[in-house]
């Protein structure tokens, strides 16, 4: 009879999980009195083991890939394979990153030398592998020796690879003494996918996923706050969760009686993935990144709190990983509140890229619930395919026509529409959470509706009994409180809704009005007066920031000349308005302005030459 190490129950035969605690239990071969345990893991365990512990020059390991090599070495050594699936690259080149060398998914291994063509080797059914060295001489005399590798299959075929084709740099007697012991240390050969999003996986997964998130958020008090209540719904929302899976976990959240603890929750999320082939330190990274976005106000004292502590450390996340969330929970809010521009976005990104393998972050794990840029932009690729992205997803090259790409650009920087296109990423950030707050709502809504119905039940049931229920009448105050808390965390939501919307409408429209062109265009305009009097309540001679604060180090008359400046403290409906009327005008059109433009050049040099011949 076997018994779980952990809490002592008994197991049934070939148990994988302990059905008590949830305690993985490590499989070993049936060994004789005295002979040496060995506990067998998955092939993909194994070889991210053996590769971290080989001190090779040039070896990796997921989540600690550099993105160019990875995705170099899943086209050129891995015969174009799927780069989620890479799990370990060794890298042999001089050059271009990635494209020689050994990649390792967890089910076969691609090598590949400079001139040569890839070979593919399945680790399923090696029966022997052996490293030699194959010794000849030239007519002169000179020594030579080739490295060997020999793999050798039980039904018979036989791969070698060597010097010759991968070159002196390849570790040949490290990857014969791997394949050699493979069958020894690995009790299941499996590859599983690095890269995925929670919405595309199964009801389950998804369903344990938010099960895990709301035992957290119960953990601290036993209750959901509605701030608390706020995020969790907004999580919902990134992930479109099915009505099915939020008609489930409302029943989660909403009742009052404890829910799983939240160890045994991740170890069934665990299991759940493994058995869908999926990696569970992607997800596990993904929800402890959702984990510390729940709790903002805490991130400078994040070890001050029990609760957030012992939640990391099931999830098994190192500090040096906490860091780099935070960090990186901190960029996504500057994308707002410092109203980054692209390119300011773009090396953001690509240093936060730079630095999460060295923490052992994966970037795929940044993409699991859409946390990479708001509206989930990239997957494996992650935070660096923004920098490539940007111009090519954000300006509407359609627009350019048959004129120069340096052409279009210079004709829209002279019109001055250019401004907005700077704020690309920012602006699809800032939509992207409207449309989810929006949708936040709704599900608010519903679960206001499930409440109520609740505690009608709760009244319609203490009118029957002949005596008060105490315990009727608890459960009843419970979800009374559950509701309150619920109708707060709409109220936040449409603040928050409220504030973001601002921001999106400031993003839209630009900082600084060109008042020449403004004046130009708005003379084409049969409501100009009325018009003119809603922007100029807008758009005032002097800067004032959204603290209030106007900026007089200059002339306001020299200002007003010069142009006028957006009043950030405008309310929406003001905003919106504005930026109505600048595009019934034509002032974000590239042809209108750029005429517009041409009018008032005209109109200056026409005064100029006026004022030269009369000689003022």
């Amino acid at each position: 009879m076997k018994f779980c190490p952990e809490c002592g129950n008994k197991l049934v035969e070939g148990a994988k999980f302990c059905p008590e605690c949830g305690y993985k239990i490590a499989i070993v071969d049936e060994v004789s009195p005295g002979d040496e345990v060995i506990a067998k893991e998955s092939s993909e365990t194994y070889i991210k083991k053996q590769l971290k512990d080989s001190k090779i020059p040039g070896v990796s390991v997921v989540p600690e890939i550099d993105e160019k090599t990875l995705l170099n070495a899943a086209k050129n050594i891995a015969m174009d394979n799927d780069p989620s699936l890479i799990i370990g690259v060794i890298d042999t080149a001089l050059l271009s990153r990635g494209k020689t060398g050994a990649a390792f998914t967890g089910t076969e291994v691609f090598v590949r030398g400079s001139f040569e063509s890839a070979v593919k080797i399945s680790y399923e059914g090696i029966s022997k592998a052996e490293h030699d060295i194959e010794t000849s001489f030239t007519e002169k005399g000179k020594k030579i020796e080739v490295q060997v590798v020999t793999v050798e299959y039980s039904g018979g075929e036989i791969i070698r690879i060597d010097s010759k084709q991968l070159g002196d740099d390849f570790p040949f007697k490290f990857f014969a003494r791997l394949l050699q012991n493979f069958d020894k240390y690995v009790d299941k050969v499996e590859s599983k996918n690095q890269a995925v999003q929670l919405t595309d996986l199964s009801p389950e997964i998804i369903e344990l996923y938010f099960k895990a998130v709301i035992s957290f958020l119960k953990s601290d008090d036993g209750i959901i706050s509605s701030e608390e209540y706020k995020e969790l719904i907004t999580l919902m929302t990134k992930v479109k969760v099915s009505k099915a899976i939020a008609n489930n976990l409302r029943k989660y959240r909403l009742s009052t009686g404890s829910n799983d603890p939240f160890e045994i929750l991740i170890d069934s999320l665990k299991a759940e993935l493994n058995t869908s082939g999926i990696s569970d330190t992607v997800i596990l990274q993904a929800l402890a990144l959702d984990i510390l976005s729940m709790n903002r106000q805490k991130l400078n004292q994040w070890k001050r709190f029990d609760y957030l502590v012992d939640a990391l450390n099931v999830l098994d996340i190192s500090d040096k990983q906490i860091d780099f969330m935070i960090r990186k929970l901190k960029s996504d809010e500057d994308i707002i509140e410092k109203r980054l521009d692209d390119n300011q976005v773009s090396e953001l990104t690509n240093e936060l890229a730079a630095v999460a393998s060295g923490a052992g972050v994966s970037l795929g794990a940044l993409a699991v619930t859409g946390a990479v840029i708001g509206n989930g932009i990239g997957l494996y690729s992650g935070l660096a395919a923004l920098a490539s992205a940007t111009t090519a997803t954000l300006l509407p090259l359609a627009a350019i026509a048959g004129t120069g790409f340096s052409v279009y650009k210079g004709v829209k920087y002279i019109s001055g529409t250019s401004e907005l296109e700077k704020s690309g990423i920012r602006i699809s950030t800032l939509t992207a959470k409207i449309e989810q707050l929006r949708a936040a709502n709704v599900y608010i809504i519903d679960d206001i509706n499930w409440s109520i119905n609740k505690i009608s039940d709760f009244a319609a049931k203490m009118q029957e009994s002949d005596q008060l229920n105490n315990e009727l009448m608890d459960e009843m105050m419970e979800m009374i409180a559950q509701s309150q808390s619920v109708a707060e965390s709409g109220s936040l939501v449409e603040k928050d809704q409220e504030a973001t919307q601002h921001e999106y409408l400031i993003a839209n429209l630009p900082k600084k009005l060109d008042i020449e062109k403004y004046d130009e265009l708005l003379a084409k305009d049969v409501n100009r007066v009325i018009n003119d009097q809603f922007i100029k309540a807008v758009y005032l001679p002097i800067d004032i920031g959204a603290d209030g604060t106007p900026d007089d180090s200059a002339d306001p008359v020299v200002q007003e000349l010069d142009g006028l400046f957006i009043n950030e403290n405008s309310d929406l409906e003001a905003l919106d308005k504005a930026r109505q009327i600048l595009e019934n005008i034509g002032y974000f059109d590239t042809k209108s302005s750029a005429a517009a433009q041409g009018k008032v050049a005209a109109k200056k040099a026409k005064a100029g030459l006026k004022s030269f011949f009369s000689g003022e």
